[in-house]
C-alpha cells in the first residue's frame, strides 16, 4: 500500500472539513487554512444542508451510479466496465481506481482529431460475447492512424458540485495566456466553438456534469442515449445489430439527469489535520512553502461558488487547490491531445482530495509525491525546481501539507 493509502486508512487524525461561508455581494476574503470553520465529515456522503427533495434526487442518482448494466439493457459491444461505480469506486463510490483510461489522437497543425471514425477516442478494454464475436477482438485496438495515446485515470467526483457552480467569469479571470505578469506561467481556459468554458476532464473538454453522465454512459459503457444516439464506430466500423442487438437510444434522459444529480449533490472530500500542535504547525508550514515556491500560481487554493438555489452550493468557498485552466506541462507528461488542447497541455488537476489517490498525476505515473513534481515540466519547472531547492525539513513539510488535502 502506498504511504498516502497508509496515511488516511490509518493514520491518528482528525477528520475535518471546510463548509466555507455564505458571501455577501461584496465577495469578502475567505477563512484562513486549516483554522477556519471545519466539521467533521464522511468521505462519499452527500452535500450536508440538502433539503428533503435535494437528498432523494441525490439517492435516486446513487442508484443509477451504482447500476450494473446487462447487454439485455445496452452494454456494449465495446466498454470499459458495466458500472459507473467500478471505475469510482476507491475509497469509496464516487472515488477513482488504479486503472487507467487509454485515449487515442492525432494532433496537426493545431487541431485534434479525435479519430471517432476510425474507432479512436476513448479505447474500450472489455467487448461483450457479442462483440468479441462479431469483431474478433476482446478490446478496441489502437487505430492506426493515432499518434498519441494517453492514460487517463477516473477522476474523483467528490466535490464536482462545487466546482461546477464556481462561476466561469471567475476562472476566466485567470487567465494569462501570454504571461503578461512575467511569472512563466500562461494557463489558459478550455473553450468550446463558442467561447463558453470547457472546465471537466483532463484536457479541459466538457463543460455540465450532464455531459459527464451522458457521454460516459455511451463512451464508457457503450450506452446510446437521445443526445448521444448512435455508438461509436469500432475499428473504423459502424455498429451493427449482430453484436448489439439493443435499439439505440438504449436509455432515456432521466438516467443521466439522475447520474448528474449524484455528482452534483455529492459532498467534497474532508481534509485531515494531524492531531498535534506540532503536526499542525508542519502542515501550515508546507502549506507557506507550497505558495512561497509557486504552485499556487496553478494549483489555486480557493475558488467560490456564484448564488445558486440549493442552498447547499450557494455561494461557498472552494478549497480547490486548482485554477481549471490549461497549462502546458511539457514532454514528460504529454500524451493524447484534446479539443483545445494540444498534447503537452493538461488541465491544473485539483488537489481537493488528493490523499484518497493510490496513484497521483492524471496518468497514474507514480505514486510518490516527490516524483509526481518531478515529472512537472514547462509551465511547472520553476516551482518544481524551487521545490527541490528547498531543504530536506522544507520539502517534507510541502509533503505532509499534501497528503492532507
Amino acid at each position: 500500500m502506498t504511504l498516502l493509502g497508509n496515511l488516511h486508512r490509518s493514520a491518528p487524525v482528525v477528520l475535518l472539513f471546510v463548509m466555507g461561508m455564505s458571501l455577501c455581494g461584496c465577495q469578502e476574503p475567505p477563512p484562513s487554512w486549516p483554522d477556519s470553520d471545519w466539521t467533521t465529515y464522511e468521505v462519499g456522503a452527500p452535500l450536508p444542508g440538502l433539503s428533503p427533495a435535494e437528498l432523494a434526487r441525490w439517492q435516486d442518482g446513487y442508484a443509477q451510479f451504482i447500476r450494473i448494466w446487462t447487454v439485455e439493457e445496452g452494454l456494449g459491444p465495446a466498454f470499459n466496465e458495466n458500472s459507473c461505480n467500478a471505475c469510482h469506486s476507491d475509497p469509496t463510490v464516487g472515488g477513482t481506481m488504479t486503472e487507467t483510461d487509454a485515449h487515442a489522437t492525432a494532433y496537426f497543425h493545431g487541431t485534434c482529431d479525435y479519430l471517432l471514425e476510425e474507432g479512436g477516442g476513448n479505447l474500450r478494454r472489455q467487448m461483450t460475447e457479442l462483440g468479441e464475436a462479431y469483431y474478433g477482438q476482446n478490446r478496441e485496438p489502437r487505430p492506426p492512424e493515432a499518434a498519441e495515446v494517453g492514460r487517463h485515470l477516473p477522476a474523483l467526483l467528490f466535490g464536482r458540485g462545487l466546482m461546477a457552480s464556481i462561476p466561469q467569469e471567475a476562472i476566466f479571470a485567470l487567465e494569462d495566456p501570454d504571461d503578461a505578469d512575467g511569472d512563466g506561467i500562461s494557463g489558459r481556459a478550455g473553450r468550446y466553438p463558442d467561447g463558453s468554458l470547457a472546465r471537466f476532464f483532463r484536457k479541459a473538454e466538457l463543460a455540465t456534469l450532464y455531459e459527464i453522465a451522458d457521454k460516459g454512459l455511451r463512451r464508457q459503457m457503450g450506452i446510446t442515449t437521445p443526445n448521444n444516439p448512435i455508438e461509436h464506430p469500432i475499428m473504423g466500423q459502424p455498429v451493427p445489430a449482430e453484436a448489439d442487438p439493443t435499439p439505440d437510444p438504449e436509455v432515456g434522459p432521466e438516467i443521466s439527469r439522475a447520474m448528474a444529480d449524484y455528482i452534483l449533490l455529492l459532498g467534497p472530500p474532508p481534509t485531515i489535520v494531524p492531531s498535534t500542535e506540532e503536526g499542525r504547525a508542519e502542515v501550515r508550514r508546507g502549506k507557506e512553502l507550497f505558495e512561497e515556491i509557486g504552485c499556487a500560481a496553478c494549483h489555486t487554493p480557493v475558488l467560490l461558488t456564484g448564488p445558486n438555489e440549493i442552498e447547499a452550493l450557494d455561494r461557498k468557498t472552494v478549497w480547490l487547490w486548482s485554477d481549471l485552466l490549461l497549462h502546458d506541462m511539457g514532454p514528460e507528461l504529454a500524451d493524447n491531445c484534446g479539443r483545445d488542447a494540444s498534447p503537452t497541455e493538461i488541465r491544473t488537476e485539483p488537489l481537493m482530495g488528493m490523499r484518497l489517490k493510490e496513484q497521483l498525476l492524471h496518468n497514474g505515473a507514480t505514486s510518490d509525491i516527490r516524483r509526481a513534481i518531478e515529472l512537472h515540466g514547462g509551465e511547472g519547472a520553476i516551482s518544481r525546481n524551487r521545490f527541490f531547492a528547498l531543504p530536506g525539513v522544507g520539502q517534507a513539510a510541502v509533503q505532509r501539507f499534501l497528503r492532507t488535502l
